[in-house]
């Protein structure tokens, strides 16, 4: 009985690759004759290429539009203290212009009140003491003297 069953899992084994040699597709290894000529090694691939070690610059935080006047060329390499970007002055020069001649103008008032105070400082002691005066000499009997 051992005998029949090694006979026929023998011949199910042939069956199935005499199945599978013919019936499968041929597969056929390329083959070219070598001959004598150059030899050119050449290798293209796609993929992304990342900055080794690359910083983030952003603009200032300030009220209204910056508009950039030049800029350095996009992906060249920098050093500390290279030129990247260049925005247009006129817009805050002229708010300088504007904030500067404001500060003289309150300077000026601040120095014109200064030396009001001190005229009217110096007129409230001169009736300071006139008064003073005046009270002295009623209590001694002699009347008002006008400066």
């Amino acid at each position: 009985m051992k005998k029949y069953i090694v006979i026929g899992a023998a011949v199910i084994v042939l069956i199935i690759i005499l199945v599978l040699g013919f019936s499968g597709p041929s597969r056929s290894i390329p083959t070219i004759r070598a001959k004598r000529g150059g030899f050119i090694i050449s290798l293209s691939e796609n993929g992304r290429l990342d900055a080794q070690r690359s910083v983030t610059i952003s603009a200032p935080r300030i009220r209204g539009g910056l508009q950039i006047v030049k800029l350095a060329e996009e992906g060249s390499i920098v050093k500390k203290g290279d030129f990247l970007v260049q925005f247009d002055p006129t817009d805050k020069e002229t708010t300088l212009r504007d904030a500067e001649a404001e500060l003289k103008i309150t300077e000026a008032n601040l120095e014109r009140v200064k030396a009001q105070y001190e005229m009217d400082l110096k007129q409230l002691e001169l009736e300071l003491k006139k008064a003073e005066r005046n009270y002295s000499e009623n209590l001694s009997g002699v009347g008002p003297v006008d400066l």
